[in-house]
């Protein structure tokens, strides 16, 4: 895979991944226009947040680990919704450590194509 390559994979997966972290905190957000019925469900998306902030950005392991719990966290403790985690977790991966993502990005490509041979 040539470099021009590469970096289309990986502006891909940076373009999901901050869809994905919006629609995230827009969905945890959401319940506030069901007051009462919200903080239940709340509880609910507490556990499936925490878990897919941690699994996007599974590279960075101790902030994805930190960013899935405070997510998690976030979602369990009543008007903190306002906070959005998952997209501060994006900006964090991708534009704090962008050298980082790039480069954990490419070593995974250069070893899946090395297991193809």
């Amino acid at each position: 895979m040539d470099k021009e390559k590469a970096l289309l994979a990986f502006q891909k997966q940076k373009n999901r991944h901050l869809i994905i972290s919006v629609l995230l905190d827009l969905i945890g957000m959401s319940t506030y226009l069901l007051p009462v019925l919200g903080e239940i469900g709340d509880t609910i998306f507490a556990p499936f947040y925490g878990i897919a902030i941690f699994i996007m950005y599974r590279k960075a392991l101790i902030p994805a680990a930190l960013g899935g719990f405070a997510g998690a966290l976030e979602e369990f403790l009543p008007a903190s919704d306002i906070i959005p985690t998952a997209t501060v977790m994006w900006v964090y991966y991708y534009i704090v450590r962008k050298k980082k993502a790039l480069n954990q990005f490419a070593d995974e490509r250069a070893d899946s194509l090395k297991s193809l041979d």
